[in-house]
């Protein structure tokens, strides 16, 4: 079962503003977010990037340069230490 590319980015949107919203973290209430709104397939693992068959995938926070927000203080305040 295959879901549309709107599906997609609404996937990824709803994501990101969780993502900024946590500042960077607290991943498990972001995949408890994301399923009260209605992803109830969403992973966390999703986020983060690793090694399928020996080759490197990268996750959404890499992949869409997350980071770089949180970092940068779009979400409102540069966080310390980062």
């Amino acid at each position: 079962m295959s879901i549309d590319n709107q599906t997609k980015q609404q996937r990824i949107d709803d994501s990101r503003e969780l993502y900024l919203k946590y500042e960077g973290r607290h991943h498990e209430l972001i995949e408890k977010e994301m399923r009260v709104l209605g992803h109830h397939d969403f992973h966390r693992r999703i986020l983060y990037s690793r090694f399928e068959r020996g080759q490197h995938r990268a996750g959404w926070i890499e992949r869409f340069e997350w980071t770089g927000l949180v970092q940068d203080g779009e979400c409102g305040e540069v966080r310390a230490g980062a």
